[in-house]
């Protein structure tokens, strides 16, 4: 889970053109309005990043009007993400605490989800079964019936990048690397990948027992398709129309269901169809391999793509450096930019050519740098 608040330290703090009772702080590489002389460079703090949804209490109430949300704003020509508070707070004391402890859930803080992730939560709640014994009936579903298997693949890492401002220290770590510049598309998250199933006639259904002992059964090979946190039954909506038109069962079947994708998907009804897409369209940026368990480097992704006959996402460059000039400031302009309808973007994704673990994310290195100008306007359209 996303880490919306955590105890932080003051680095910097600066004054605001113009402005008498605010200035400027910098927490990791966020800059927060703040007001004047309530903090000190050094100071330990909770910083709430943007995203986040407040509960509704009395030390919160001045975020009332904005739904307790908290977004990217602009105050006297000073970009704004996020929120600073003292240790103190909620009832709460947080002074014994560590720099860098996730105090999200102490806070009993939210993340900020859009109409597409409430209708997908409540979906998720709809279909859990509230007594005990029905959790049983429903974890033997899950086994035997593969169309009910709503919950995400455990094998199959999420698809949500660390944004730059909070692991700006990423930067010292890959320098001299070369990394290419994806774009970053507006829509749904969408992953796919095939197993072998037991079909309808065998009896019993039992995988493990007829496959393992037998070596028989009417095995096929099914798809499944899911969103950013759950499998997608059959038929449902955009998803599966997506599926099929793109012909992902047999494009997937081709190595034997070792790849899974993921990918963007964009059309009409999704995210207000910033890009113009018309239809229905996958854009993959990544491909997950099953049996070295790892996403596959840069060239085979493309390549994978290319024998399946699928399109990833725009690559800005695959040749970008990580040296001296890049900094967290650089990579936010470079972040912005129009998609080719003229649309604002909302960002980019940065990844090496080579796959390999990071000590500062402490996973997978992938990062985004989202367009503060997309950001903006998102927050504007919002009020």
């Amino acid at each position: 889970m996303r880490q919306l608040a955590s105890i932080q330290i003051i680095n910097e703090i600066k004054p605001i053109e113009g402005a008498d009772c605010i200035e400027v702080a910098k927490v990791l590489d966020w800059h927060v309005v703040i007001k004047k002389n309530e903090f000190k460079i050094g100071d330990k703090c909770i910083y709430v990043e943007i995203d986040s949804i407040m509960p509704e209490h009395a030390d919160f109430e001045f975020l009332r009007d904005v739904n307790f949300r908290i977004k990217t704003r602009k105050m006297r020509g000073q970009i704004s993400q996020g929120i600073i508070f003292p240790l103190k707070i909620y009832g709460k004391d947080f002074s014994k605490h560590n720099i860098n402890d996730d105090i999200t859930d102490a806070l009993d803080i939210v993340k900020y989800e859009t109409q597409d992730e409430k209708e997908e939560c409540t979906e998720i709640k709809k279909r859990m079964p509230k007594t005990w014994y029905g959790k049983y009936v429903y974890k033997i579903k899950k086994y035997f019936k593969d169309d009910v298997k709503y919950s995400w693949p455990s094998w199959l890492p999420h698809t949500d990048e660390t944004r730059i401002q909070s692991c700006g220290r990423i930067l010292e770590e890959m320098r001299g690397e070369t990394c290419y510049i994806s774009v970053k598309m507006d829509g749904q998250s969408f992953s796919a990948y095939v197993d072998n199933v037991i079909g309808k006639n065998c009896f019993l259904k039992c995988k493990s027992f007829i496959k393992k002992v037998f070596n028989k059964g009417d095995v096929e090979k099914q798809l499944f398709v899911c969103s950013r946190s759950q499998n997608k039954p059959k038929d449902n909506g955009d998803f599966w129309q997506n599926a099929e038109q793109h012909d992902l069962l047999n494009k997937l079947s081709m190595f034997n269901g070792r790849y899974a994708i993921q990918a963007e998907q964009c059309g009409k009804k999704i995210q207000k169809n910033k890009m113009g897409v018309e239809g229905l369209e996958l854009f993959v940026f990544n491909v997950f391999d099953r049996e070295e368990k790892r996403f596959v480097d840069y060239s085979e992704m493309l390549a994978i793509c290319k024998t399946m006959g699928l399109q990833t996402v725009p690559i800005l460059t695959d040749k970008f450096v990580i040296d001296e000039r890049v900094t967290v400031d650089y990579l936010l302009e470079l972040a912005k930019g129009k998609y080719s309808n003229g649309h604002i973007r909302e960002g980019i994704v940065i990844r090496p050519i080579k796959e390999r673990m990071c000590k500062t994310l402490k996973g997978r290195t992938s990062f985004k740098a989202v367009n503060n100008d997309y950001l903006l306007k998102e927050a504007k359209e919002k009020n």
